[in-house]
Order: structure tokens, then sequence, then C-alpha cells
């Protein structure tokens, strides 16, 4: 079985030329952000920045991520995360 994401960064490398490290943000619906945030804490640069539509007022801690906006953004169900 591959880890999170390991399925796609080939594809994404091979349409973009570009590797995971050089994206500096992502974003996802609700679905699977845990597996986005541990493939983010684990692998991308300092700075990048990582979008989660879907929360509510109850925003998770995400190992290796800081929250770093005001939770009402988009009537609180935007959450902005940025890792250090």
């Amino acid at each position: 079985m591959c880890e999170p994401g390991e399925v796609y960064i080939p594809q994404v490398l091979q349409g973009t030329r570009l590797s995971f490290e050089a994206f500096d943000l992502f974003y996802t619906y609700l679905t699977m952000y845990q597996e986005f945030a541990d493939l983010i804490a684990e692998r991308a640069r300092p700075g990048t920045h990582f979008l989660i539509y879907g929360l509510d007022l109850i925003l998770p801690r995400l190992r290796g991520l800081t929250l770093v906006q005001d939770p009402h953004l988009l009537e609180n169900k935007l959450a902005l995360y940025r890792k250090e």
C-alpha cells in the first residue's frame, strides 16, 4: 500500500515537471485533510500554506502546522495553516 499522496506525486511531477516540495500552497475539501497535513508536515518546505474547506467552529490541531488566520473566513468554513 502506498503512503498518502505517493500515488499522485509521480503524476504531478510528470505533468508539471515540479516536485512536491516545489509547491507552497495546498488545498483540500474536508476529505483526507489529515493525510494531506501529514504529507505537508513531512515533505513541504517551511512557509507552505494549507487551506482546508468544510471545517466548522472546531478546528483541528495538525502536527507540524500552525493555524494562521481567523477562523471566521468564509463563515467559519475555511481554515489556513502554515508549516513553520
